[in-house]
């Protein structure tokens, strides 16, 4: 805001200043500054133009299938929809409360939270019995979803060398109950130092920039061809996750039944 100053010389006796609510305080040549704030704040308003353009990886088809498990907790870890809080009849018959469910799968250039930047989202919202996911090639398509990622060129393109070490973190949005739920790598659990860092969210995932696939380097792949995560526990660090979402209940309008009702507003009829 600009503020501006004037200087009024006292000579010693009583005086009155008097200040006219509409009183013209000449801000004429003031315009400079005023195109400097509008042109400060807009840029603050406004999110920079960001390259959109993308490239296709498909999953490295070359090291077999891999099999994505999510376990869930509630008084034990179990690899089911169950645990997650719905019943088996909401599964089975694919309640609303289900099919408006999804994994979330969000890909950094590191795991450092102090220094990372998320440089993608995809989403798996084909929702099964069971929570576990065959990503390959040959696999049915309606829960092969993350066979392909779309990434930023404008990530690649920082890099040289024929391959780049990213990692991705997976969370599930619960539609029963509006809470998020985050996954672990189980594989870090045998790490005695990763297990205490934030690196223990995070599954270490290779780019091939020449054949343009993507692989998760984790024992588990290694050894079965698998992908193991487990929900956290309930913590400060998911209730802050938590508190971040905005919710609301989204409820279905309901109309008067018949030719004719009355409001408080007047009475009204169809015709």
């Amino acid at each position: 805001m600009y503020v501006k100053k004037e200087r009024i010389k006292f000579n010693g006796d009583d005086m009155n200043l008097k200040i006219s609510i509409g009183s013209n305080l000449e801000q004429v040549g003031q315009q400079q500054s005023i195109n400097d704030l509008a042109k400060s704040t807009g840029e603050s308003l406004i999110n920079p133009i960001i390259d959109g353009e993308v490239r296709r990886f498909r999953y490295s088809v070359e090291d077999g299938g891999i099999t994505m498990k999510f376990y869930f907790y509630l008084i034990n870890y179990q690899n089911a929809f169950e645990t997650a809080g719905f019943t088996t009849n909401e599964i089975m018959t694919g309640d609303l409360n289900v099919l408006n469910s999804f994994f979330i799968m969000d890909f950094y250039d590191t795991f450092d939270t102090y220094t990372q930047t998320k440089f993608f989202t995809t989403y798996l919202t084909k929702i099964g019995t069971l929570p576990n996911y065959l990503i390959d090639y040959s696999s049915d398509y309606d829960f092969n979803q993350l066979y392909y990622w779309n990434i930023p060129l404008s990530y690649l393109n920082k890099y040289t060398g024929d391959t780049i070490t990213g990692y991705v973190k997976f969370s599930f949005f619960n539609s029963k109950t509006g809470k998020i739920s985050l996954f672990y790598n189980k594989d870090n659990d045998d790490d005695i130092v990763i297990r205490k860092t934030p690196e223990k969210m995070y599954f270490k995932t290779v780019l091939d920039l020449v054949n343009q696939t993507w692989l998760i380097d984790t024992p588990s792949f290694n050894n079965n061809y698998e992908m193991l995560a487990y929900e956290l526990l309930p913590s400060t660090y998911v209730n802050r996750v938590n508190n971040t979402m905005n919710s609301f209940e989204n409820k279905q309008q309901i109309y008067p039944s018949g030719n004719t009702f009355i409001s408080k507003f007047g009475n009204y009829s169809i015709k």
